[in-house]
């Protein structure tokens, strides 16, 4: 399992086309970071995150394989701030919503 996220985050890597030290200096890190990742060093959350970001790649396709669209970002940004009783109203009313979707189609 730990060679298919590293498989799909150095794939994403270079396709990306920018130099190891170009991409490492973009995320704020050192001339050789993304070379050390390449040889196995376990990114922390945040320089993950910021390589996602600059490579154009959701976190949660690198992590498990699964795309999810853009705008999943936002929505969990959104519902990480929502208190108890409006977290339920959303999840409510998006399962709703996902309910006469799968009715229609």
């Amino acid at each position: 399992m730990v060679k298919d996220w590293q498989h799909r985050l150095t794939t994403a890597i270079r396709d990306d086309g920018r130099s190891q030290r170009v991409l490492s200096k973009a995320i704020g890190n050192g001339e050789q970071y993304i070379t050390q990742l390449l040889q196995g060093k376990q990114p922390t959350v945040p320089n993950f995150i910021a390589l996602c970001e600059a490579l154009g790649v959701c976190p949660s396709y690198i992590i498990n394989g699964n795309a999810v669209p853009p705008e999943m970002d936002e929505l969990a940004e959104i519902f990480s701030i929502l208190n108890t009783d409006n977290r339920a109203i959303l999840l409510r009313v998006a399962k709703g919503f996902a309910h006469n979707q799968t009715k229609s189609t």
